[in-house]
């Protein structure tokens, strides 16, 4: 999607929504040089309402320092001027967002002029960064905002010059830089270069002469800036299309395969690059040379000895950002590997056991170790005549007990604090996945202070 304006003319005169002639041609040339890489593209102007500039109630005879200063008050002060662009700012911030969440797939460019520049440029501050993410060209003419200091300055203010200290009539503000992009300025134009008041008076005649305007002269950076575009997408692109840990179950003290699938979807080839492979907190670097379009690689990671527990297996693909790449967002993935002990199994261990009352209850605590971190519940029954009945309950849903960590507490009513209360013997035991118990304990239960 394309961020398209009005172009001067019709800025100052109609007001239209369409296309301009300036943007609507740097789309035409963007999209037949797109076909040469096999992309579709589509464009779509932001309506705005482009408020028409009317500089020619400015009188003439006056010096160019009074020109000067009534057309920056013009420009930095009407109030419709400036909801106008706050308007198209939010419009395509609104569109960008709603599009991108639309199109998971999709990527931008931006192609503005003149009061669309300057809205586009607003409305790169608005966007989220997943979104500012998949905006992979930008192409402005005429901006107010233009800053003959930025890395992507182009026109008469090309990068190969030095800088002259030359802003826009708004003032001078920098495109971002992890952003490909131009920002196209005429030295005549008085809105994107108004460092020399002697160029107010050209543009306040530009109501009584138009097609002699500098302000209009853009057309003949189009068809170049339509192919720039276009081959802002000629990239590879690297994507981490599968990570897979290994199927069977994973002894404590040995290793593991894991194993990855890369693919460059881009439409050249990548260059050479670097996997770096990541085992918990171990970092494994792996030259590879280059990949080319629609062509997939596999490799195999054979992982260090694993201890017992789940350990992060993370791949990332050109770490560094050494290539450019047309998408930086799917060049990693990460699983979990989860190794477990293959000793023979050992049953959970009861520690200590204590008691405790609260009301008229009277809470059994038992602390316990798990030597194969395979806990699952617990069990309890009345001892030495007690007629407690046999419960069984796993730890995820206790009953009325309280599970801690190598803890549970289960409450057992003995009517403290009545004039009967009672007393009892209770078994009880922990088990595991394997449906192993560990040793019984009996405890005497009795209100505290009866």
């Amino acid at each position: 999607m394309y961020n398209a304006t009005p172009d001067q003319l019709e800025e100052w005169g109609r007001g239209t929504y369409s296309m301009g002639q300036t943007v609507a041609s740097t789309y035409q040339s963007f999209d037949i040089a797109s076909r040469r890489f096999g992309m579709t593209t589509d464009a779509e102007g932001i309506p705005y309402p482009a408020i028409p500039i009317d500089l020619s109630w400015i009188p003439a005879g006056l010096s160019e320092a009074n020109i000067a200063k009534l057309v920056k008050d013009y420009y930095t002060t009407r109030l419709e001027l400036a909801s106008s662009v706050t308007y198209g700012a939010v419009k395509l911030e609104g569109r960008l967002e709603l599009q991108a969440a639309a199109c998971p797939d999709q990527q931008f460019v931006i192609v503005a002029y003149s009061q669309g520049a300057w809205a586009a440029q607003d409305a790169l501050r608005l966007l989220d960064k997943s979104t500012l993410r998949r905006i992979k060209g930008i192409v402005l003419y005429a901006s107010p905002l233009f800053n003959d200091h930025d890395k992507w300055r182009a026109g008469d203010f090309s990068i190969a010059q030095p800088s002259r200290n030359v802003h826009g009539i708004v003032g001078g503000k920098q495109l971002p830089t992890d952003i490909l992009a131009r920002t196209y300025c005429k030295a005549a134009d008085y809105v994107c270069s108004a460092d020399d008041v002697r160029k107010a008076p050209a543009l306040r005649h530009c109501f009584d002469t138009p097609p002699a305007c500098p302000h209009v002269e853009y057309g003949g950076y189009t068809e170049s800036a339509g192919e720039w575009l276009a081959n802002v997408f000629a990239f590879s692109d690297l994507t981490v299309t599968g990570l897979t840990g290994p199927d069977a179950k994973i002894c404590a003290g040995t290793t593991a395969q894991v194993r990855a699938s890369i693919q460059n979807i881009g439409r050249t080839v990548s260059g050479p690059f670097n996997f770096r492979w990541i085992i918990d907190d171990r970092v494994v670097e792996v030259h590879e040379n280059s990949l080319d379009p629609r062509q997939a690689l596999d490799r195999v990671l054979q992982t260090p000895s694993l201890t017992s527990g789940a350990h992060k297996v993370a791949l990332v693909v050109d770490p560094v950002s050494v290539l450019t790449e047309l998408n930086e967002d799917n060049n990693a993935q990460e699983i979990k590997v989860k190794a477990k002990s293959c000793l023979p199994s050992s049953a959970p261990v009861i520690t200590e056991v204590d008691e405790y009352t609260d009301g008229a209850l009277v809470y059994l605590q038992v602390f316990y170790t798990d030597p194969d971190d395979d806990a699952l519940g617990f069990g309890f029954r009345g001892a030495n005549g007690s007629g407690w009945a046999e419960e069984t309950h796993p730890f995820s849903d206790p009953s009325y007990g309280r599970v801690g960590p190598g803890k549970i507490e289960y409450p057992f009513n003995h009517g403290c604090g009545t004039a009967t209360p009672t007393e009892s013997d209770v078994e009880m035991w922990i088990y595991d996945a394997t449906g192993t118990r560990s040793e019984s304990i009996i405890a005497h239960l009795a209100c505290t202070g009866s």
